[in-house]
């Protein structure tokens, strides 16, 4: 399950779907190759790839399930099929994006990228620098996310101990920062550097929105005045995760066929700011600039940890209520993306619903059809979140 083949000519790696993110990376390090994979070590490749997938050669390449030209898998009829764009077109659309509800992946044939060590890490600053760093992280979601080498991600996070929050800026930034772990290394070590400590309860929810530091500032301050009644909660330790979502993501998504996730953008999703500057050349010699839609989209990842099942009632509430706030506050705004981050997203939200309407449709009919004993619906043996049916 945790098997590495790399064709012979390097550009594309078949990966049983057993592997977590460090033992993807450190095995294909030893060929001088990565794939699209995630930010933190102990991440299941599967649930990771099915789910789309961030990465840092996200801006270049797409999300990870743009990168996967292959799947092997149990259907529910137990046979063995390769789907791919060419065998089984209609599986092959509904597994990026689809999640647990057709079937058992045993391989995944991906994109191999050359890559040996690279040079990243991260920065943290205090709250005092909230705006400046807010407003680097604008620029880089939008005047420079043509820069396809570049990938970052920032979070905003409650330190319990400190009774303050504190910003972590990865991978690329320009600020004096109070500490930083940048470095040259390999993927699998950065991987370590976001691992949570073993042990305690998780929750997650999420937004997406069109680029705006006024929202980044009015999310972060929600969080802020919500968590004040509980944050003495035992191992209570709230954050906020920004990570855009890149125009040339969303054009890879397009470019491989759409994919069941159905990401639409009329520039990088997250934050926002509607119009931005776009060089475009006109001839050999020159070039002008003209105002478009930003194509960035800001993904926004509530995600606190605390320690005791008693306190659940306490920490669910705060969730709601922080993403409640917030979807008014970006739809005040009008900048509210429907598009959700599946692998983001609460138990209580419906990712699918932002798929549209149309391939809402067809991932049902395709689920129907290669599932009629209903063995990976919501009440068949292979239950769990975001059922179709």
């Amino acid at each position: 399950m945790r098997s590495i083949q790399v064709a012979a000519d390097r550009s594309r790696v078949k990966l049983g779907s057993g592997h977590v993110l460090y033992s993807l990376y450190s095995g294909l390090e030893k060929y001088n190759l990565t794939t699209l994979g995630g930010r933190v070590a102990g991440v299941g490749l599967g649930g990771y790839a099915i789910g789309g997938g961030f990465s840092s050669l996200s801006p270049a390449y797409g999300l990870a399930m743009d990168n996967i030209f292959e799947y092997e898998l149990v259907l529910p009829n137990a046979t063995i099929a390769r789907v791919n764009q060419q065998t089984h077109s209609d599986l092959y659309f509904v597994f990026r994006g689809g999640m647990n509800n057709f079937g058992i992946v045993t391989h995944f044939t991906m994109r191999a990228v050359p890559q040996g060590q690279v040079y990243g890490g991260s920065w943290a600053f205090s709250s005092q620098t909230r705006d400046a760093v807010l407003q680097q992280a604008y620029d880089l979601t939008t005047v420079w996310k043509n820069d396809t080498t570049m990938a970052f991600y920032y979070t905003f996070a409650y330190d319990q101990s400190l009774d303050d929050f504190s910003i972590a800026v990865s991978q690329e930034y320009a600020l004096p920062s109070e500490s930083d772990t940048l470095r040259i290394d390999w993927l699998s070590n950065f991987g370590t550097d976001g691992i949570s400590p073993g042990g305690g309860r998780n929750l997650y929810a999420t937004v997406t929105y069109q680029p705006s530091v006024g929202l980044d500032r009015k999310l972060q301050d929600i969080l802020i005045e919500e968590l004040q009644p509980i944050k003495s909660i035992s191992g209570f330790s709230p954050s906020l995760a920004i990570q855009p979502l890149y125009e040339a993501a969303v054009r890879a998504n397009h470019e491989r066929g759409g994919s069941a996730a159905g990401i639409q953008a009329e520039g990088p999703l997250t934050g926002m700011s509607q119009t931005t500057s776009h060089a475009i050349w006109t001839s050999a010699k020159s070039m002008k600039f003209c105002k478009v839609q930003s194509l960035t989209l800001p993904v926004v990842l509530f995600n606190t940890r605390w320690d005791d099942e008693k306190d659940d009632d306490a920490i669910n509430a705060l969730a709601n209520r922080w993403l409640q706030r917030s979807l008014a506050a970006t739809n005040d705004a009008g900048k509210t993306h429907p598009w959700l981050y599946i692998n983001y997203a609460s138990k209580a939200q419906d990712p699918f619903a932002g798929y549209g309407e149309a391939n809402l449709r067809k991932l049902t009919a395709i689920q129907r059809a290669v599932d009629p004993n209903g063995i990976f619906t919501s009440k068949g043996l292979c239950r769990g979140n975001f059922k179709l049916l």
